[in-house]
C-alpha cells in the first residue's frame, strides 16, 4: 500500500493479472474512490478521500491521449493537476509528481509535432501548479526536469542547411497513434488500398502533396525522393509485419514503428528544420529548472539521482 491520496491519468499496466483480484478492486477495497467518469472527476472535492481518477477517453497502451488528439471534452492534464492541487492541498503541505510522459513516446517515434503539442500541454500543467506557488510563496517548491532525452531530436537538417520553418508542423493534425489507426482501419477495410489513396489521407492530416500538385506552401510539395521514399514505406506497411524485410535497413529508416506514418513524420518534421538520430534515450544533458523555496539547491550541473537527495534534504527525510 503506497498510501498515496491521488492518482489521475492513464490507466494501469496489466490491472487483471494472470486470472488474480483486478488491481482497481483492490484499491476499492483500500478506500479510494476509482472513478473514469469526466463529470466526476469534475465534481470531486476535498471530502472526496483517496482518488483514482482515470481518464475517461485512452489512447495507446491506456495511456491518455496525446495533446493534438484530445477532444473538447477529453480531461487534459493541466485540468488533473489543478483539481489535484484542489484536493491535496492542506496545512501539512503535500507532494505532487506530474509527468508528461508521452513526451517521451512522441521522441522514441520522431513525431515532433506530437512532441511540441504534448509540451505546450505540460506547460499548461506547470501554470497550475506556479499559480498555487504564487499563491504561497514562503512554502511551494516546483522543480521541472526530464529523467533523459529521447530521439536525439535537434534543431537544424542537412536538407534545410541554416533555415528552419516550423510553422509546417502545423499542417499536421493529428499523432502518429491516430493517423496509425485511420491508416489501419483503411488498409482493413480495404485489401486494395492504393497508394494515390493514402496521399489523400497524407493530405488531409499532414498537408503533404505529390509532385506537380499545389499546396498552400511550396515546401510541402514532395520532391521526387521524398515521394519515393513514401512509396516504398507504403509498400512495406502494407505487407504484415511478419513478411516486412526487417533488415539492418529497414530498422534505421523506421525503428519499430509502422514504416508509413514514421516516414511522414520524418519527411514533414525535415521540411521543418528538424532532425532525429535516433529511436532511443540519448547521453544528451537535460535542464532543471526550480522555482520558490529551495530552488536554489536546484543550480550546477550534477547526476540526475541527486535532485532525489536534494528533495529529501529540503523535506528533512535525511
Amino acid at each position: 500500500d503506497s498510501g498515496f491520496d491521488y492518482f489521475a491519468g492513464g490507466a494501469i499496466s496489466k490491472a487483471e493479472d494472470g486470472g488474480n483480484k483486478s488491481i482497481y478492486t483492490i484499491l476499492e477495497e483500500k478506500g479510494y474512490l476509482v472513478t473514469d467518469s469526466a463529470q466526476e472527476i469534475l465534481s470531486l472535492n476535498a471530502a472526496a478521500g483517496k482518488v483514482y481518477a482515470q481518464s475517461p477517453r485512452l489512447q495507446d497502451s491506456g495511456s491518455m491521449p496525446y495533446a493534438m488528439d484530445m477532444d473538447a471534452d477529453d480531461l487534459s492534464l493541466a485540468l488533473l493537476v489543478g483539481k489535484g492541487i484542489e484536493l491535496l492541498d492542506n496545512e501539512n503541505g503535500f507532494f505532487m509528481m506530474v509527468e508528461s510522459g508521452k513526451i517521451d513516446w512522441a521522441c522514441h517515434a520522431n513525431d515532433a509535432a506530437a512532441e511540441i503539442n504534448d509540451l505546450l500541454a505540460f506547460d499548461a500543467a506547470i501554470d497550475e501548479a506556479l499559480a498555487f506557488a504564487q499563491a504561497h510563496p514562503q512554502e511551494t517548491l516546483i522543480v521541472v526536469t526530464g529523467d533523459h532525452e529521447t530521439g536525439g531530436m535537434t534543431i537544424g537538417y542537412a536538407g534545410t542547411g541554416y533555415n528552419t520553418a516550423f510553422d509546417i508542423l502545423e499542417n499536421q493534425k493529428l499523432s502518429y497513434v491516430a493517423f496509425d489507426e485511420k491508416f489501419n482501419a483503411r488498409l482493413k477495410a480495404d485489401s486494395l488500398f492504393s497508394f494515390s489513396e493514402a496521399l489523400d489521407l497524407v493530405a488531409a492530416d499532414f498537408g503533404l502533396v505529390a509532385p506537380g500538385k499545389t499546396a498552400s506552401n511550396k515546401a510541402l510539395v514532395l520532391s521526387d525522393l521524398e515521394y519515393a521514399k513514401l512509396e516504398q514505406a507504403f509498400t512495406q506497411a502494407k505487407l504484415p509485419s511478419s513478411q516486412r524485410s526487417v533488415d539492418d535497413q529497414y530498422k534505421l529508416l523506421y525503428g519499430g514503428y509502422n514504416p508509413f506514418s514514421i516516414t511522414l513524420t520524418h519527411i514533414l518534421n525535415n521540411k521543418a528544420g528538424i532532425g532525429w538520430t535516433s529511436y532511443a534515450h540519448t547521453g544528451t544533458p537535460v535542464s532543471v529548472y526550480a522555482y520558490g523555496s529551495g530552488s536554489e539547491r536546484f543550480s550546477g550541473s550534477y547526476d540526475n539521482t541527486e535532485i532525489y537527495h536534494k528533495l529529501a534534504a529540503l523535506v528533512g527525510l535525511v
